[in-house]
């Protein structure tokens, strides 16, 4: 699989994989597992309106394992927040 983007900061993380691509908003003062993940394809849907995470729960899984496989690869973890990004942490979650 080729990954051509794949982000952390301040806890929000995503990865761009083939015309797949996931994304983790991160509240502040939760834990990071309990963050919501949204799976978008690029392709089809450029501006990513549509989450598709319920419709393709395997491919959900698969993009937040291989997340998690380049975050070990290049050194991001253990995440962290910091006090940056106090004040910021839900404006995008709904």
């Amino acid at each position: 699989m080729r990954v051509t983007s794949n982000i952390e900061m301040r806890g929000n993380r995503a990865i761009l994989s083939g015309d797949w691509r996931v994304v983790a908003m991160h509240m502040m003062n939760t834990p990071f597992d309990q963050d919501r993940w949204q799976l978008f394809d690029v392709k089809d849907d450029p501006t990513e309106s549509t989450h598709l995470a319920q419709k393709f729960p395997k491919k959900l899984q698969e993009m937040k394992d291989l997340w998690q496989k380049e975050a070990e690869k290049y050194g991001d973890l253990p995440m962290e927040e910091t006090q940056f990004s106090r004040g910021f942490a839900d404006a995008f979650l709904d």
